[in-house]
């Protein structure tokens, strides 16, 4: 079967994607119309060369005529062609005339047995000898019931060329009485009951016939699983994997018993009565236990799919969140804009205006004016800092990260020198140690330590000397990730209020002790989750603090490492 066969939808004729049980049923196919077309060879070289093996299986039994043979030959080779349909105009033409040739044949016999006509065809290939010799009517004549089948699977084969659904559903209506009829000559042969292919005068039905017949039939409706009943028995739902397990038993299951069932009469080891006793305890036993195992297996299913179905629903909802969380976000981020925008104006304005009355009307105000005006001008610049905090923290939600290899000493380093004039001449001792290699965003990260520098900085006022150690440890193991760490000799804090410490707003000093506007920690721990990463601190209320973070997907080693990093 060549490669990517396309299939087609009844409604639309868009192509399909093939499953892998779509695609064994059409190599089934196939090999069933090899297997159809191998027997009518082989019977025909029989009757070539006169060799009874390849006739009949045995002495005893109805042969095959050479015109079903012949029958067979086509019926398969049409059969082949279409399973293998790649496009080929060729080989669809001659499918379809090996179709009408089977068509023809059984019509014709068909009519010699309806009219009593002799169109001179049953004896055609080669004289049947056996049959004259026997006195036979129609010597060379197949039975009926094989001349009724080829009409069905011929008219079959035809209508399966067009790809619409009722023409298809009409094929395995002809289809499935060829094979009824077929199955019963072969459980005649198989029980001994010679009326189930030899009815009343007529020609039998040769086993090999039977046998031909339901390779045929079962290929054909194979031959379209993307239609009708196929199509229901290679589904994914719950009805195909009943049809593939319960189809095969129910033919071959209750076929086999029944022989094992007048085998045993045979040879006598018990009779009628006891015998068929014996059949119905065997396959209501045999069935009842399928019946469980498909109920359990129906129940496996139902189960996963409920549970499926409650993902589906809160998947759905957790879309919708999120959906609405970004709208959210997005109206606060409006919002923090518009405020802070129409907070800059009357805040330059009064800051302009207390300067002015500070500078030119100094003279006509009191010592305590001056101080309010300080007072009112200093406030003013630190709510205008509060601002420009609070744009930088909502823009990070909106910033792409863009991530690099980055030298963490050299970024550490050049952002010591840029903060260098926060300590006013102070003795401020910083130690850089070997901080290695991380994969980040290189503005966000020098963002980080000059948020954690400056906290260091300002919380060892107090201090002399000023200790500020930035370095890097491994984690607790070889595969966890590095972390990286600023530790101070500072202030500290109760580590009993450390989970307020990167909320925005959020602080565990006073504001006359110690300025801020309480958003810088807020922004470190943005900057990290978005990397991946987390953040935590240890302190001690005045022996310092030291802040601890890691960055996912790195090792001390340099070398990238998937999931969540440990500290």
């Amino acid at each position: 079967m060549p490669e990517g066969r396309p299939f087609h939808t009844a409604a639309s004729g868009e192509p399909l994607v093939q499953s892998r049980r779509a695609e064994i049923c059409i190599s089934l196919a196939a090999g069933a119309g090899i297997g159809a077309a191998a027997i009518g060879a082989a019977v025909l070289f029989g009757w070539a060369f006169d060799l009874p093996i390849s006739e009949n299986f045995q002495a005893t039994w109805v042969t095959m005529k050479a015109n079903t043979a012949l029958g067979f030959l086509c019926a398969g080779f049409a059969l082949w062609l279409f399973a293998r349909e790649d496009g080929n105009p060729i080989g669809k033409a001659a499918s379809q005339v090996c179709a009408v040739f089977v068509v023809c044949l059984g019509v014709l016999n068909v009519a010699q047995y309806a009219f009593g006509w002799d169109f001179g065809i049953d004896q055609l290939l080669f004289t049947d000898q056996k049959a004259i010799a026997n006195a036979n009517a129609f010597p060379g004549r197949m039975s009926p019931v094989t001349a009724a089948n080829f009409s069905l699977i011929g008219f079959a084969l035809l209508l399966y060329w067009r790809a619409a659904g009722p023409w298809v559903r009409i094929a395995e209506a002809l289809v499935i009485p060829a094979s009824l009829s077929s199955y019963l000559a072969l459980l005649g042969y198989l029980y001994g009951v010679k009326v189930l292919y030899a009815a009343f005068s007529f020609t039998a039905v040769a086993l090999n016939t039977a046998v031909a017949f339901l390779v045929l039939s079962a290929g054909i409706l194979m031959a379209r699983p993307d239609r009708g009943l196929m199509r229901m028995v290679v589904s994914e739902h719950a009805g195909g994997l009943m049809a593939r397990r319960l189809l095969p038993l129910a033919v071959i299951v209750p076929t086999v018993l029944g022989w094992l069932r007048l085998e045993g009469q045979r040879i006598g080891l018990y009779g009628f009565e006891f015998g068929t006793a014996i059949l119905i305890i065997a396959v209501t036993v045999f069935f009842a236990a399928v019946i469980l195992w498909n109920v359990k297996a129906l129940d496996d299913a139902d189960r996963e799919r409920q549970q499926l179905d409650v993902i589906r629903r809160l998947n759905a909802e957790l879309d919708h969140r999120v959906a609405e969380l970004a709208g959210v976000n997005k109206e606060l981020e409006a919002f923090s804009y518009s405020v802070a925008h129409d907070l800059r104006a009357p805040l330059r304005a009064i800051d302009g205006f207390s300067r002015i009355l500070a500078e030119e009307h100094s003279a006509q105000l009191s010592t305590d004016a001056k101080k309010l005006l300080g007072i009112v001008s200093r406030n003013t610049q630190k709510m205008g800092r509060l601002i420009d905090d609070l744009l930088a923290f909502a823009q990070l939600g909106r910033q792409a990260l863009k991530t690099e290899r980055v030298q963490l000493g050299d970024l550490v380093r050049r952002t010591v020198d840029e903060m260098s004039h926060q300590c006013d001449g102070r003795n401020v001792q910083f130690c850089v140690g070997d901080l290695g290699i991380a994969t980040a965003d290189p503005a966000l990260l020098r963002q980080v330590f000059a948020n954690l520098l400056g906290n260091a900085i300002k919380f060892t006022r107090n201090k002399d000397p000023a200790k500020v150690e930035i370095g890097c440890r491994d984690g607790s193991g070889t595969a966890e990730a590095k972390v990286y760490f600023v530790k101070d000799n500072g202030a500290g804090f109760d580590t009993r209020y450390s989970d307020k410490l990167f909320a925005v707003f959020q602080r565990l000093h006073r504001t006359d002790e110690y300025e801020g506007t309480g958003i810088g920690l807020a922004t470190v721990h943005r900057i990290i989750e978005r990397h991946g990463g987390r953040i935590w601190a240890e302190a001690k209320v005045d022996e310092g603090a030291t802040f601890y973070f890691t960055l996912k997907g790195d090792r001390a080693d340099g070398r990238a490492i998937a999931g969540n990093p440990a500290g």
